[in-house]
């Protein structure tokens, strides 16, 4: 029958029987006793090491997804005050410069540049549409028209602006997309 070596038996303290077991120990079966506890201790050292670099990372995508989380809810509130700087920006196109308007004009230039900068400061861009090839990921097209003067698939005009925060569309642009004149 094979006797099982215990060196721990929890209480710190050597035995007498921990002694005659290890005095009855050749130096090779010593030597391969120790061998395995350093391999069972690289091995929990291992499995420790592995067991912190997964919280740390577990930490990190926690995190970002919170950022990602703040930012899209953010999406929410800035999409809905994107129409009250597209009107702002008409009101401006529609007002002329005579004496009566100048002070209302000037005063919705000032919060029209204000809404932008805001939006700037948010990460939102105008999506640039005028001329461009029409791209159904940031244009919603609301109608054709024929000319000659803008390469056929082009957007010809911008109805409402379009926005976006990184690569996500916030408000998609309404164009007119032009098409070659029909003989």
């Amino acid at each position: 029958m094979e006797e099982e070596l215990n060196i721990d038996d929890g209480t710190n303290e050597p035995t007498e029987s921990n002694d005659n077991e290890i005095n009855s120990m050749s130096t090779d079966e010593l030597q391969d006793v120790i061998e395995g506890l350093n391999e069972s201790l690289k091995e929990q050292s291992d499995l420790t090491l592995r067991a912190q670099a997964e919280l740390v990372n577990y930490r990190k995508r926690m995190d970002e997804q919170r950022i990602t989380e703040i930012q899209y809810l953010n999406m929410s509130l800035l999409a809905k005050l994107l129409p009250v700087s597209d009107e702002l920006e008409m009101a401006v196109e529609q007002l002329t410069n005579d004496d009566a308007n100048s002070q209302w004009l000037n005063g919705i230039k000032l919060i029209q540049k204000k809404l932008v900068m805001f939006f700037e400061s948010e990460g939102v861009m105008k999506i640039e549409s005028h001329g461009k090839i029409f791209n159904p990921l940031e244009h919603e097209a609301l109608t054709t028209e024929e000319t000659n003067e803008y390469e056929s698939g082009s957007v010809v005009k911008v109805l409402r602006n379009g926005y976006k925060i990184k690569d996500r569309i916030i408000q998609a642009a309404q164009v007119v997309v032009a098409k070659p004149i029909s003989e």
